[in-house]
């Protein structure tokens, strides 16, 4: 939401939703956009691996990480 007003330059609903609709947006997820209302890159499944998160799921995704399992004990930083 924050980009989208920022791209629009204003609050007015319209040009906000305008820039929502055909922008694509910097997420944790990555670059994501919406195509029909939906979404049109989003991890089902994501995993803390070495202290980073990384979507496992689906993994036909561009950068899906192959799942840890077991999963590796939790370590607590010294």
């Amino acid at each position: 939401m924050k980009q989208a007003i920022e791209r629009a330059g204003t609050l007015d609903r319209g040009a906000v939703l305008a820039q929502i609709r055909s922008g694509t947006f910097d997420t944790q997820m990555g670059p994501v956009g919406y195509a029909g209302n939906t979404l049109d890159r989003a991890w089902n499944v994501g995993q803390w691996q070495n202290g980073e998160y990384y979507g496992v799921a689906p993994i036909s995704m561009a950068g899906a990480r192959p799942v840890l399992f077991p999963k590796p004990a939790w370590r607590v930083p010294e």
